[in-house]
């Protein structure tokens, strides 16, 4: 069996196992056997700005991320409605991945100062209620990834 479809067996395996955990630490993800390349491999990438023909809107870039920027407006809004505050220097590396019909199915993130553990576990049950019900509204017909970093502010 050749590593690309090991890698694509291993996570769909995980997948399954950790559907009811949609959000999670980068650390986490790897543990439960999540890969970079291995969830790229099945998410197509937002916009690629070295070669459109890679991209889940291709020739939408500029109207994706202001969709993008006001969807982690809505999240941090959300959080902070909640009491789930942050330090003005927080900051925050996300992979998003959305399924073809807009759902979030998977967030991963690392903060940068690190947060406590029960601050994570708090972030986790928020991220994923706000997700539970949010469509993201640019809805292309494959699914796709958004991976950046946001201060928390």
């Amino acid at each position: 069996m050749n590593q690309y479809l090991a890698g694509i067996l291993l996570f769909l395996a995980s997948a399954g196992s950790m559907q009811a955990q949609r959000v999670m630490s980068l650390p986490e993800a790897r543990k439960a056997g999540m890969t970079v390349e291995g969830l790229d491999s099945l998410y197509m990438s937002a916009f690629n700005v070295q070669d459109s023909t890679q991209e889940a809107f291709p020739g939408e870039t500029e109207e994706f991320i202001e969709k993008w920027q006001t969807t982690l407006r809505m999240l941090k809004g959300y959080l902070a409605e909640h009491g789930l505050r942050f330090d003005p220097e927080q900051k925050m590396t996300y992979r998003s991945f959305f399924g073809e019909d807009g759902h979030m199915e998977h967030f991963h993130y690392l903060f940068k100062p690190a947060i406590s553990e029960e601050k994570a576990e708090e972030f986790d049950k928020l991220v994923d209620s706000f997700f539970s019900s949010f469509v993201f509204p640019m809805v292309p017909d494959q699914p796709f990834r958004q991976c950046g970093t946001t201060a928390m502010e």
